[in-house]
Parts: C-alpha cells; sequence; structure tokens
C-alpha cells in the first residue's frame, strides 16, 4: 500500500480545481485523518462545486470537522447539527446523517457531556443498525467502548470493541482499524495484560505506517510509550513519546500535542525530576484549556498535584487534586477519579493526615475492584503499605506489600515492584528484621540503578550494622505490639459497622416516612381543592336567585362533599394503618395477612423513591394474590425489608433506563403464592440483571458496587436479609445478565392457614 495517502494528499493539493467531486470527498477522508490544517480549504471547496445534495452535505460536515480541529468548537456544533438536519429530510444522505451523529457525539464526550455522547451515538448505533451500515456500526460500538474505557468498565468496554474491529473488517477500512485496535490496546493494559495489548498497538503502528497514516502512528507512539511508562523502562517510552510529538507538532496538532507533553511529565516524574515533569503538565494543562477537553484538564490537575507534592508544596497539591477530583465526578471518569484519589492518599500520607488517607485508599480499591483494574490494584496495595509504614505499624503494612510485590511482578510493573521493594525494607527495618530489611533494600538499589542509575551505598552500610542486634528480643516485641494494635484495629472496625448498619435501619425508616407523607399528600390535595370549590360555590348560591341554578349548584356542592368525605377517609385509613403497624412494630410478631403489606408498602416505596429520583417512571405490576395468605411476623420489619427490595430495584431500573435510553420500559412486577409450607412474595425488575460472580455477595454487609460518594454503602440488601431471617424466613435472587433479576421473600405460613393451590 506504501505512503498512499502522502500520494492522495499530494496530488490532490496540486491541483484541486481540476479533482471530481468524488476525488474531493476522497482527499477531506485523508486530510481529516493526515493533515487536518489543510482540511477546511478542500471541505469549503466540495460544498461549493457539488451540485447533488449528498455530496454537498459531506463537504459541510468535513467544514464542521475541519472548524472542530482548529479548536472553534461552538461554530462546529451548529454547523453538524445545520447537516445533521438538512441529511436527515435528503433521500440517500443517511449516511451522512449517520456520521454527522457520531462526529457530535465525539464532541460532546470532549466537552464532558457524557450522557448526550451516550444518547447520540445510540440513536447512530440503531440507525446503522436498521441500515445494515457496517462503518456506522463500528464507529458508535467503538465509541461505546471509549465511554466504557472513561468510566471503568473494561470488560464492557471489550465487548464493544469486539464487535467494532468485526464490522471494521467489513468495511475493509484501516482508517476504523486503527482506533479500535488502539481502544483494544488501551483497555488489554487497563486489565494488565500487556502482552496482548502490545499486540494490538503493534497492529495499529504497522497499518498506520504502511498507509502513511501519520496520525495513527503517532497515537500508537502514544500508548506504546504509555504502556513503557509503566513498565518503568523510560528510555522505551521517551522513544515512542517524542516521536509521536514530532508527529503532531509537524501537523500543527494541539490537542494531541497535549497529551504527547502530558505523557512526557509522568516519565520525568518517575525519573525524579519533577521541575522538568511540572513544565510539561504545564504545557498540556494550556492546551487542553484552549480546546476546552474536560478529561484532559482533569487529567493535568492530577498530574501537577502529584509533582506539586513531590515538591512539598502540599497546599497547592491539594488544590490541584481536589480540582481534578471535582471534574471527574461531575463528568463521570471513573478510572481517573481512581488514580486522583491514589494521589491524594499518597499526599495525605506525606501530611500525616491519616484517616484521610485510609478513606481515600478505600475508594481506590472499590474503583479498581470494580472496573477489574489491576495495575491500579497494584498501587491501592503500594500506597496502602506505605500508609502503614508511615504510622509505623509494619505487621499491617506487611500483607498490603507481599501481595503487591507479586502482583506488580506478575504485571511486569518494574517501576512499582521497585517502590514496593524499598516499602519491604522499611517495613523489616521497623519490625528489628535488618537480615530482611538489608535483602530487599539491595534488591530495590539493583533495580533502581537499572531504571534511574541511583547510588545507595550509605543507606546500605547502615542497614549491615543493623543486622547485628538482637533478633529473639525484637521478635518477642514485635509480636506483643502485634496484638494489640490488631485487637484495638478489630474493636474500631466492628464499632464502626455497628454505627453503619443502625443508620441503614433508620434509613430505611426514613423511607417510609417519605412515602407515607407523599401518600397523605394526594387525598389531602383533594380535600382542600374540593373545600375551596365549595367555598367558590356557597358564594355563587348566594349571589344568585334563578332557581333551576341554586339547584345545579346545590347539587355540585353535594358531589363535592361526598369528595371530601371518601378522601378524608382515604387519609384516615393510612393514619391507621401506620397506627396498626406502629403496634406490630413493637417486636411482637403477630399473624397478619400479608396483602396488607403489599397494598401499603409498595405505594410507599415508591413515592418514596420519586422524592428524590423523579425523572425515573416506573411501571409496576401488582399480580393477583390469595388475600388469606397470612404468617406471624413483625409487620413492619417486613415491610421495611420490601421497602429495601424495591428501592434497590429502582436503582437498578434507573441504571439501565440510563443506558438504554427512551427505548426502554422499566417495569416492576410484583407477586405472592404459596410455594410449600411458606408464603413467597416475589419482586421482579427487567433492569440489566446481576453477573454471576456478584450473585453470591450482594447480602453480604458492606458489598457495593456502586461508585464511592453516592450514598450507597452496601447495606440495603443486607439489613432486608437480617430482617426476613429474624421472622424465620429468607431471601432468594435469582438473576440474568441482560434479562433482569427476581427476588423472592419466603415467610413460613401462619399454623391452620392453609391458602390456595
Amino acid at each position: 500500500m506504501g505512503k498512499k495517502y502522502d500520494q492522495i494528499i499530494e496530488v490532490g493539493l496540486r491541483a484541486p480545481a481540476k479533482l471530481s467531486v468524488e476525488a474531493l470527498v476522497r482527499l477531506c477522508e485523508v486530510l481529516d485523518l493526515q493533515r487536518r490544517p489543510e482540511l477546511l480549504g478542500v471541505a469549503e471547496r466540495l460544498t461549493d462545486t457539488a451540485k447533488l445534495a449528498e455530496p454537498k452535505l459531506r463537504g459541510q460536515y468535513f467544514v464542521a470537522r475541519a472548524l472542530a480541529n482548529h479548536g472553534e468548537v461552538e461554530q462546529a456544533w451548529y454547523l453538524m447539527i445545520e447537516t445533521l438536519d438538512a441529511a436527515k429530510e435528503e433521500v440517500g444522505a443517511l449516511p451522512v446523517y449517520i456520521d454527522c451523529m457520531v462526529s457530535l457525539a465525539g464532541m460532546a464526550l470532549k466537552t464532558g457531556d457524557a450522557n448526550q455522547s451516550m444518547a447520540l451515538a445510540t440513536e447512530a448505533f440503531q440507525l446503522s443498525q436498521e441500515a445494515d451500515y457496517a462503518k456506522g456500526i463500528a464507529t458508535t460500538c467503538n465509541h461505546f467502548g471509549s465511554l466504557k474505557l472513561q468510566q471503568g468498565d473494561v470488560d464492557g468496554a471489550l465487548e464493544y470493541l469486539d464487535e467494532a474491529l468485526k464490522q471494521s473488517e467489513v468495511v475493509r477500512s484501516e482508517v476504523l482499524n486503527y482506533p479500535i485496535y488502539s481502544n483494544l490496546g488501551i483497555a488489554y493494559m487497563l486489565k494488565g495484560d500487556f502482552a496482548r495489548a502490545l499486540q494490538h498497538f503493534n497492529n495499529t503502528l504497522a497499518e498506520s505506517q504502511e498507509s502513511g497514516h501519520q496520525l495513527g502512528e503517532a497515537l500508537t507512539c502514544i500508548n506504546i510509550g504509555n504502556l513503557y511508562t509503566g513498565q518503568g523502562n523510560y528510555p522505551k517510552a521517551l522513544e515512542f513519546v517524542l516521536r509521536a510529538l514530532g508527529i503532531y507538532q509537524g501537523l500543527d496538532d494541539e490537542q494531541n500535542t497535549s497529551y504527547a507533553f502530558g505523557l512526557l511529565g509522568d516519565i520525568y516524574k518517575d525519573l525524579r525530576q519533577p521541575v522538568d515533569a511540572a513544565q510539561y503538565y504545564q504545557q498540556a494543562l494550556e492546551l487542553r484549556e484552549k480546546a476546552k477537553d474536560t478529561f484532559g484538564q482533569a487529567t493535568s490537575y492530577h498530574h501537577l498535584g502529584s509533582v506539586l507534592a513531590l515538591q512539598g508544596q502540599y497546599d497547592e497539591a491539594a488544590e490541584h487534586l481536589l480540582h481534578a477530583r471535582e471534574i471527574c465526578e461531575n463528568e463521570g471518569y471513573s478510572v481517573l477519579l481512581s488514580m486522583v484519589y491514589l494521589e491524594l492518599g499518597g499526599l495525605y500520607i506525606l501530611q500525616e493526615r491519616y484517616q484521610d488517607a485510609w478513606e481515600a485508599l478505600q475508594t481506590v480499591k472499590e474503583l479498581a475492584t470494580a472496573a477489574g483494574h489491576k495495575h491500579l490494584h497494584s498501587k491501592f496495595l503500594q500506597y496502602s503499605g506505605k500508609l502503614e509504614v508511615a504510622r509505623n505499624r509494619p505487621e499491617d503494612a506487611l500483607p498490603f506489600l507481599v501481595e503487591g510485590e507479586e502482583l506488580s511482578k506478575q504485571l511486569g510493573l518494574e517501576d512499582d515492584w521497585s517502590k514496593v521493594t524499598l516499602l519491604l525494607s522499611e517495613c523489616y527495618e521497623q519490625m528489628g528484621d535488618a537480615g530482611l530489611a538489608l535483602t530487599y533494600y539491595k534488591r530495590f538499589h539493583t533495580k533502581d540503578q537499572q531504571l534511574r542509575g541511583e547510588g545507595s551505598a550509605r543507606h546500605i552500610a547502615s542497614l549491615e550494622l543493623s543486622h547485628q542486634l538482637d533478633q529473639k528480643t525484637q521478635e518477642a516485641e514485635i509480636q506483643r505490639l502485634k496484638n494489640i494494635e490488631l485487637k484495638k484495629a478489630y474493636d474500631e472496625l466492628k464499632t464502626a459497622q455497628d454505627r453503619l448498619v443502625q443508620q441503614e435501619k433508620l434509613a430505611s425508616l426514613g423511607r417510609l416516612v417519605t412515602g407515607i407523607a407523599h401518600e397523605l399528600q394526594n387525598p389531602l390535595n383533594f380535600v382542600t381543592n374540593f373545600s375551596s370549590l365549595s367555598i367558590d360555590l356557597i358564594d355563587e348560591l348566594n349571589e344568585t336567585e334563578d332557581e333551576e341554578e341554586r339547584t345545579e349548584i346545590i347539587h355540585d356542592i353535594l358531589e363535592n362533599i361526598k369528595k371530601i368525605s371518601t378522601h378524608g377517609k382515604r387519609a384516615s385509613g393510612i393514619v391507621k394503618g401506620m397506627f396498626e403497624f406502629k403496634r406490630d412494630g413493637s417486636g411482637v410478631s403477630q399473624a397478619i395477612e400479608l396483602g396488607r403489606i403489599l397494598e401499603e408498602f409498595v405505594p410507599l416505596a415508591w413515592h418514596s423513591y420519586r422524592f428524590k429520583n423523579p425523572d425515573l417512571h416506573v411501571q409496576i405490576e401488582v399480580k393477583p394474590y390469595d388475600k388469606t395468605l397470612s404468617s406471624r411476623v413483625i409487620m413492619m420489619d417486613v415491610g421495611r425489608a420490601l421497602v429495601n427490595l424495591l428501592s434497590n430495584a429502582f436503582d437498578a431500573l434507573q441504571e439501565a433506563q440510563t443506558s438504554h435510553g427512551s427505548f426502554f420500559t422499566p417495569t416492576v412486577k410484583i407477586g405472592m403464592d404459596r410455594v410449600g409450607p411458606n408464603v413467597a412474595i416475589t419482586v421482579a425488575d427487567n433492569a440489566q440483571g446481576i453477573p454471576a460472580e456478584q450473585l453470591a455477595l450482594i447480602f453480604d454487609p458492606f458489598y457495593t458496587t456502586k461508585p464511592a460518594g453516592s450514598g450507597h454503602i452496601g447495606l440495603g440488601l443486607s439489613v432486608a436479609h437480617d430482617m426476613i431471617a429474624a421472622q424465620g424466613g429468607s431471601i432468594q435472587v435469582d438473576s440474568k445478565p441482560g434479562f433482569g433479576t427476581t427476588i423472592t421473600i419466603l415467610l413460613p405460613l401462619e399454623d391452620g392457614v392453609t391458602g390456595i393451590e
């Protein structure tokens, strides 16, 4: 294939006036990939030259692309919308319409609007499927993959990217292949599979070089440089990053130049040259602010915060890191957010704010686990060990560091392995085991010399001297301190857990109160409205002398009074029911008809949830049931457990609606029937379901898949499980990913009550 792109550009730009419309379209496609500064002029010529609607709209599309590349984002956005609207009305212009939508999705993502980006890409994907437009399916699946990577869902990203690659092979376009291979490489790098990541990057590099696609080549060099940086191979990393920087600067591509600067900052930070690192990070930030690249800005603030911390400028470091955290939380950049929390943990360790550091690192652990991010988990282990060493608690540090050493070696993270061995040396030195401390320091020294060429002979000599101390005395003292610290830590953890469980029980009661308030508000609104209307009618009655009109007014007043009575009785019934629940909730179980729980607590759960989530609309279906089914239970506890289960179902439906958009109808089906000696109450939703590996954990205290800061601490299902178990019952769950979840409450039938088969 040779330098195909360069040849197309050279011939095309030599005499653009002589090119056909088809040749101008092809030239625009190549310039959009290869020489973006020259795209605008050729795209404008295509728009002026084309007589037919489809190529003219294609020209407008490329003009908008060129404007976006020049940083004129707002003007590009409006022109792309204008082109989109025109293409929608034009027969045969569906590919232009879909391509416009995909470009708008990319622009929305760059400006931080992930929700709009997802909505645009979803519509483009559906239209592409309906039209069997393979290019559209490939580009949208690749876009979904990029979104999933930013959100930290690596496995979800791989599913989309595999489909994108399959569709790209149908089109047989290397133009589509290179960004897909690039994202696949990033996904496998995040999973710690560096060999497979490098394989994808090499595929992209070969295709880019063969076709003369310089932007593809540069992006791949950036990705390979990033991979080598993670492995501590800085000479190789610099080689590829500087190669990419040269291409970007030659193409006057400021946005991608910013990413090259950012990676150079990473390399010099790891080489312990913070001044040089800060300069590169600052250059990257200025370019990203100019391009309104929110993800890039968050990355720059994160990096600047980390390097300022190394220089001892703690207040400035905290300011930058908190700014990065704010952007990540607002835009949903969960992987980057976890890295920000990691640096905050490191900063708090330096400031001796140990509790804050521990909380930050727990957030890192949750996010890394949810994302399946092995590299990040390795960092979590390293920083957790560092925290315990800083607190002079070597026995607590040791498990983190031993696991961290093994994982960093397994992943080929040479720099991380070096740092962990240094921490292990300090850990064993605190424990009084100078022999092991010396062994690990020598390992660190050898690896550090390979990575940075720095010497440590004086420290080695001091460790050798310490090795002469009495080992037995030290070991006895260490064991004594270890037992004291372990008991203290256990007592603190138990107290904290008990407090959180009590808070969750109060929260479930609070949800009931909210639901009751909204359930009462409806009949009270009717009472108020019909009362006011009746007062107005009485005024009309006093003013009229027409006997027929007076008769009609009196009839209307009587109808209003009937309605007031009906809704007043409804409000009274709700209050009466709550008093009965209060009596039942005294802690003494009573034989009750379980239908009462469904009648009262299902609407309470829904009203409570809608109060905080007004945008969610759920179709709630209560199947017919035998109202004589009874059980001996504490009614309030069973009701609160049901509210917790329904609240969990509504959460899942809201997530599914966000993913699927307007084509999805959130539904909860509730049923009750006899199953052998038990009554089964079922709550079934049509959300995304629960993966098999999580099913065994969902009733564990403090287990949650929700991100930190969401208000979910993983106790709702656990508390519901305990409440039902206390009634002699149980909770079962059946879930199929992609098809929804059914949770069943089983309660023993009251003695002598058989129900209906």
